[in-house]
């Protein structure tokens, strides 16, 4: 299994768009919102509260729940929902979002709460990814002959490293 060429796609292509104007007074209201909401992880949230119902189609999303049920059963990562949220706008596709879910797997330590601070501090400090960035990424990632993938768990579409269990294990 060639993971390190997918670590490698991450590295050479590290997040540097800047954030729109939108963007960014969307994450600073969510970082300085005083609504204790914001602030757990997202599958403790109250799905009666106003907050969650607002934001339950987005939750619900295609692409929100692959990026979700990545970091839950191939990581040790939680999110809370501020951060989330942050995130959520710049998962596009299923592409996007398992990328996204790879990116905070590999750039975090085990076990992490991943919220508001850390993904404007740590994760995302000079902007998200460009579309071109995503693409180089994603086409990296793809599987080649010499991957060496018989005796490896997919856990999506055989043609991509990113849904093999083996390409998410920590070192």
């Amino acid at each position: 299994m060639n993971k390190q060429r997918v670590i490698d796609a991450f590295m050479e292509n590290k997040p540097c768009t800047p954030m729109t104007e939108d963007e960014t007074r969307f994450m600073f209201n969510v970082l300085l919102s005083k609504d204790p909401e914001f602030s757990k992880e997202i599958t403790e949230l109250d799905k009666e509260s106003e907050l969650y119902k607002h934001f339950e189609p987005l939750i619900k999303g295609f692409q929100m729940q692959i990026f979700l049920k990545r970091l839950e059963h191939l990581t040790s990562l939680r999110i809370t929902f501020g951060a989330f949220l942050i995130i959520a706008t710049h998962l596009e596709n299923a592409g996007s979002a398992v990328m996204h879910a790879f990116y905070l797997h590999h750039k975090l330590p085990v076990n992490t709460l991943v919220n508001t601070v850390e993904v404007a501090t740590n994760l995302f400090p000079w902007g998200f990814f460009s579309d071109e960035q995503l693409e180089k990424i994603w086409d990296a990632q793809k599987v080649k002959v010499d991957d060496g993938l018989d005796e490896c768990t997919c856990y999506g579409a055989q043609d991509n490293l990113l849904d093999y269990v083996e390409t998410w294990k920590k070192e």
